[in-house]
């Protein structure tokens, strides 16, 4: 006979949005790297290149060390991105509004105490 239950049971109540906050913080601890160099990367060549930032006086590679690691590194991290985003969505079984948005704003949350540490250093 056909079976109408899903493949995958999904956890119930608040377990799922405790596994869907869990992976975007782990994923936002991940996606430190990632930030660190795109950052970096602005930093030092277009935003250099405008006059708004100084260029790192060490740096002198160019911008082909930053092409051959920092676009693998990049397309994989959306690729990641995009994979856990939808896989989590469809075995969790959330909402997908409010899942893009915990998801998003608990990945961006370590970078984020990072940024302002490192802001709060500068200060005092």
């Amino acid at each position: 006979m056909y079976d109408s239950s899903p493949p995958t049971a999904a956890p119930a109540g608040p377990v799922r949005w405790a596994v869907a906050g869990a992976a975007g913080l782990v994923y936002g601890v991940l996606l430190v790297v990632p930030v660190w160099l795109a950052a970096f990367f602005l930093k030092s060549y277009p935003l250099h290149a405008l006059g708004w930032t100084s260029r790192e006086p060490t740096e002198n590679d160019g911008v082909l060390p930053w092409l051959i690691l920092g676009v693998p590194l990049l397309l994989l991290t959306v690729l990641g991105w995009v994979l856990v985003g939808l896989l989590g969505r469809v075995v969790l079984g959330l909402p997908r509004r409010r899942w893009h948005r915990v998801r998003a704003g608990l990945a961006a949350l370590p970078s984020s105490v990072l940024l302002l540490g490192g802001l709060l250093q500068a200060v005092f």
